[in-house]
């Protein structure tokens, strides 16, 4: 049984319409952050522009940005890639 407080998250605005491979990608990295990995294992790189920003590569047209509010709390937006850009200007 899986009691991840992400196991729930087709409803996660960000995930909607995005295909199952996809989907999976996203949930496993969710689970592994929750555990506690550190995000360089997972395969993220630091946002050059923003500080605290990090990006993991979800196949050939996701990204997945992963930052820390100031509450502690972790933010995840998954974006396409030629999006990507637009969003990293928004924060």
């Amino acid at each position: 049984m899986n009691t991840s407080k992400f196991s729930e998250t087709n409803e996660l605005p960000c995930l909607m319409g995005v295909p199952d491979c996809y989907r999976q990608a996203v949930m496993s990295l969710l689970e592994a952050f929750e555990q506690g990995r550190n995000p360089y294992e997972l395969g993220a790189r630091k946002v050059r522009a923003l500080k605290g920003v990090w990006r993991f590569r979800i196949g050939r047209k996701y990204r997945l940005l992963c930052w820390e509010e100031d509450d502690g709390q972790r933010q995840f937006e998954l974006v396409t890639r030629q999006a990507l850009e637009s969003a990293i200007a928004r924060r």
